[in-house]
């Protein structure tokens, strides 16, 4: 049995390109929104990739995309359709496992007609974990 609001992965492909390493990942989200009519499941696809200086250089380059669908339309909820992207571009380092970036989230996020659609600045800093 899984939580309410999980996030189930359904494929994840890690490939490397010489000193470039590609992530292909696509996963679901179950999503239950206060005061609406019924669960919301939405679609996750992101691509990224991180480029290094060199071969043993623990600097490098991320970037991704990530496009998010809602695959149903909810009373007083979403609508399906797209929702949402969010493009990242910044530096990475590198120390064993981890990796950190520190960059530029462009966000878009699909509103309700009557509402504008927004668009978000950001600077976001992450931390990564990488499982072999």
């Amino acid at each position: 049995m899984r939580a309410p609001g999980a996030t189930l992965p359904l494929d994840v492909r890690v490939q490397k390109f010489g000193v470039v390493s590609l992530v292909n990942r696509l996963r679901t989200e179950e999503r239950f929104i206060a005061d609406t009519g019924g669960p919301s499941y939405r679609l996750r696809h992101m691509v990224r990739a991180v480029t290094r200086f060199g071969h043993d250089s623990p600097l490098g380059l991320a970037v991704f995309d990530e496009l998010f669908v809602t695959l149903n339309s909810v009373e007083r909820g979403p609508v399906a359709g797209f929702d949402q992207n969010r493009a990242f571009a910044g530096p990475n380092v590198k120390v064993a496992a981890w990796q950190s970036e520190l960059g530029y989230m462009n966000n878009v996020v699909n509103r309700p007609a009557q509402q504008a659609d927004r668009m978000s600045h950001n600077i976001t800093a992450m931390i990564v974990l990488v499982v072999p």
